[in-house]
């Protein structure tokens, strides 16, 4: 918390004021400064934690609602009804309200802040800007404390076990909201390292339409050949323009031999590039045909061999510091190669791999989107980029990217199970808070608790199950609860299959034994999960 009266309490750029040793907060240690650091929001903040906030703010009917992370000082992740400007800030951890939250591990309810002596000295009670607080902790996937969220007034006032488990579903919200942002600049980062390996390998592209006589190149061939200046017209005069003289009849005969002979084109060729420098370049390339067998089209690729004239071992040597797995086969589907990261991706060392086909040491691929997209690639020689689940006993998701070559496939992949698990896990934070929006409006609306309790089961059909019954225990404290159960709503996502469910509601309270779920739930207060 800040002082609202007087604008947030700011420090300079980083974290500071480290917390105080000796209560929950700092027997995590190093640990958790870094994961609280981990799901810090980028600059200019999360919308959707400023969302939720304003959400937990209206459903307690508190005037200001706040997202804390804290590392070795506190940082404002979000908000509603705060000062201006106060997203963002940082402040001196011990200072904060939600960082005395966060120490204890539990719910923090102050409902008179200026005489409750756990938080009455702290610069928020004492300037006026807190007279009433409730805060439940954060806490990450790596089961680290990282923060609070808290609802607070001016004022004084009570808050119900209500008041506690609606902000408790709201925290978990924010945490879903938390790791998802962090997991998404995590996987732009590594898009990023991925973009940029190419580059470094400097492995370019072409594609000759022998019909229009139209010669296209990638960015990175363009500027392979010296044309990232000057204009490139995408004729195969162009092309050849660059060609040292001495080489450009024995590339002219090797394309026309690819063309008649539908078959496959291989050169080691010398340039002239601008910058006056020799260059020489290994280029490979396939003929594509139409239905006639007739060569339309030269597909390649094509990258700088200056460099002992080994273009295997310059990319090797790329491929082998990227942070994507890589892996080729040859058109048998035969594994000729796979670098260190796709080693470690799959579990699985390169010399038991290489030379087994794909379908053999991967059953899993057979029959499933790996196999059909794979062989779009190979078929249609053209890029594939998708996303499938591959079963254990790698039990995870990955990001593919495949395309033909000459020789066979080549793929390059990633495994973006957390990311995947992040975005489930948002969207079911998310659908959750909506169906607890809508149960507070339901039950805001109405005097009749019974009724707006029967109603519940249509708020839960069909996000939550297929199907509910809704009970209330009858208040009799000399009736076992089990035995006074009586069902005040019913529904079923199937039209036809509610009179069913609506007969089961009206007959099953007389038939609960002590060995039934809802007798076990009733009884114990606990859930009873099957």
């Amino acid at each position: 918390m800040n002082r609202r009266t007087k604008g947030p309490d700011k420090t300079d750029a980083h974290w500071a004021d480290a917390p105080k040793a000796g209560d929950a907060m700092s027997v995590q240690g190093a640990p958790r400064v870094v994961a609280a650091r981990r799901l810090a929001p980028p600059v200019g903040g999360n919308p959707a934690l400023d969302r939720l906030a304003g959400l937990a703010a209206r459903l307690l009917s508190s005037t200001s609602a706040q997202v804390s992370l804290l590392a070795d000082a506190q940082l404002i992740a979000g908000g509603a009804g705060l000062a201006e400007g106060a997203i963002g800030t940082t402040s001196p951890a011990a200072e904060s309200l939600c960082y005395v939250t966060a120490s204890r591990g539990t719910p923090l309810l102050v409902s008179d802040a200026p005489i409750d002596d756990r938080v009455c000295a702290l610069p928020p009670v004492t300037s006026g800007a807190v007279g009433s607080y409730l805060g439940v902790p954060l806490t990450a996937d790596d089961g680290h404390i990282v923060g609070a969220l808290c609802v607070f007034d001016t004022a004084p006032r009570e808050w119900s076990d209500t008041d506690v488990a609606t902000l408790t579903q709201l925290a978990a919200s924010a945490v879903a909201e938390l790791e998802l942002s962090a997991l998404s600049a995590e996987y732009q980062s590594d898009q990023l390292l991925w973009s940029l390996a190419l580059d470094a390998a400097r492995v370019g592209t072409f594609e000759w339409d022998i019909v229009s006589g139209v010669f296209t190149w990638d960015q990175r061939l363009r500027d392979l050949f010296g044309y990232d200046e000057l204009p490139f017209d995408h004729t195969f005069e162009a092309f050849e323009s660059r060609v040292h003289p001495d080489d450009r009849a024995r590339i002219a005969n090797a394309l026309e031999d690819c063309i008649a002979t539908r078959g496959e084109y291989v050169a080691e060729y010398r340039i002239a590039h601008p910058d006056g420098s020799p260059r020489w370049i290994s280029a490979r390339g396939r003929a594509l045909c139409d239905s006639n067998g007739v060569t339309v089209k030269v597909l390649g690729a094509a990258h700088d061999a200056t460099a002992a004239r080994d273009a295997d071992a310059r990319v090797a040597r790329v491929l082998e510091s990227m942070s994507a797995g890589f892996l080729s086969m040859d058109r048998e589907w035969r594994i000729t190669y796979i670098n260190a990261e796709g080693e470690r991706i799959t579990g699985r060392g390169r010399s038991e791999l290489i030379g087994q086909t794909l379908w053999h040491a991967f059953p899993a691929t057979v029959g499933s989107d790996f196999e059909s997209n794979y062989r779009t690639a190979m078929s249609q020689d053209k890029p594939v980029t998708f996303e499938a689940y591959y079963p254990a006993p790698l039990n995870a998701w990955y990001e593919v990217r495949a395309w033909s070559n000459p020789d066979g496939i080549t793929l390059y992949f990633l495994d973006v199970s957390a990311r995947r698990a992040a975005q489930a896990e948002a969207a079911a934070a998310t659908l959750r808070t909506a169906l607890l929006s809508d149960v507070a409006g339901e039950f805001a609306l109405t005097m009749d608790a019974a009724g707006a309790a029967g109603r519940l089961a249509r708020l839960v059909v069909p996000d939550i199950a297929d199907w509910c019954v809704v009970s209330l225990v009858d208040s009799n404290e000399h009736v076992d609860p089990a035995r006074s159960l009586r069902d005040v709503g019913w529904w079923h996502v199937d039209p036809a299959a509610r009179p069913l469910t609506q007969q089961f509601a009206g007959a099953r309270a007389d038939a609960l034994t002590e060995e039934s779920m809802v007798y076990r739930a009733v009884r114990t207060a606990q859930p009873v999960v099957v």
